[in-house]
């Protein structure tokens, strides 16, 4: 149910941060990028001594930039203060306002556009001088002052950094730009899955990050690897492994025990520990033949020919142990 105190758009504003912040690495052709959430800005990337600043703006419903946008002043702000603290130098740097709002026409957001025919950054300034000067609204004084505090020639230089980039993708499209970058890294039946995958480390590594308070960027290298090594899993003579680590609720052990190999295991008279790893074992491998099962990655009677090659190389292997051990009762087999 939704309330005045949802904080459902706040939470998809930063799930979108997350996101697109993959989409941000994933799209710099920088070989030495590495990419800082909440550093500098919302996501900062940064290569051969230049830095991508980026702040994002996410709406559930259409929403549209005036001149008076809080969006846009408070943008201003946070660039105007930086920049007057020297945290970076205009030089060195690119600012975005990534936002799915649309831009009015003729606005100062339209005006600082990435399209060179309509971009007018003398007309851009001009105005935001005007807003500035003669607005207003309590809400935004301090961004109003922060842009007015810096010298004439840091506005400019300022605002001849600043690219706006409306009508963005929202948090739900922006997968399909992820899954458009990945499309040479695999089949494209296989797209989807990589993309779960890719996503599901990704997320793990900005959790760890943030918690890091983002003191060690992730790389681009970082992130090239994981794909390659995810794609390396669905070439046509393999398949993923999901649940090399994974641990079933505890009362799973109990549920399980009156299968037939817990019954044997427990005849054998094996110690805790190995019945527990066989369970275990058990588990992970049902629920990865699962997996790959819903996903459909199996190819013709691929699993079948494995699971008669499980069972031919496992009759080797206990021919062979017969012979080394002797082996003719079942007192022997538990000894063993």
């Amino acid at each position: 149910m939704d309330t005045q105190f949802s904080a459902g758009p706040q939470a998809l504003g930063y799930l979108h941060q997350a996101r697109y912040s993959l989409l941000a690495l994933l799209s710099d052709d920088r070989p030495d990028a590495s990419l800082v959430i909440e550093g500098l800005d919302d996501i900062e990337v940064t290569g051969e001594s230049q830095i991508a600043l980026s702040q994002l703006k996410h709406h559930i419903t259409e929403e549209t930039i005036s001149d008076y946008s809080e969006e846009l002043w408070k943008t201003l702000r946070v660039w105007s203060e930086s920049l007057s603290q020297n945290y970076w130098r205009p030089e060195e740097v690119s600012l975005n306002l990534i936002t799915t709002a649309v831009a009015k026409k003729d606005s100062i957001a339209a005006l600082l556009c990435s399209d060179t025919k309509k971009r007018n950054e003398d007309s851009a300034l001009e105005k935001i001088l005007e807003v500035s000067s003669k607005s207003t609204n309590a809400k935004l004084i301090l961004a109003f002052n922060a842009f007015k505090a810096l010298r004439p020639v840091q506005q400019k230089r300022l605002i001849e950094v600043i690219t706006v980039i409306d009508n963005s993708k929202d948090i739900g499209d922006t997968v399909q730009l992820i899954k458009k970058k990945l499309r040479l890294t695999t089949d494209p039946e296989f797209i989807d899955y990589l993309y779960e995958r890719l996503e599901g480390w990704w997320f793990d590594k900005v959790v760890k990050h943030l918690l890091g308070a983002s003191k060690q960027p992730i790389t681009q290298l970082d992130l090239d690897q994981k794909i390659l090594s995810i794609a390396d899993q669905f070439k046509r003579d393999s398949l993923p492994i999901d649940f090399h680590a994974s641990e079933p609720y505890e009362d799973y052990f109990e549920k399980i025990d009156n299968r037939i190999f817990v019954e044997q295991l427990k005849h054998l008279k094996v110690n805790a520990r190995r019945l527990r790893n066989a369970v275990l074992d058990y588990y992970r491998a049902f629920e990865q033949r699962s997996r790959w099962a819903r996903e459909e990655l199996y190819i013709d009677d691929e699993l079948q020919s494995y699971e008669n090659r499980l069972e031919r190389e496992w009759s080797r292997y206990i021919a062979m142990m017969e012979d080394n051990f002797g082996i003719v009762d079942n007192d022997q087999v538990e000894r063993i």
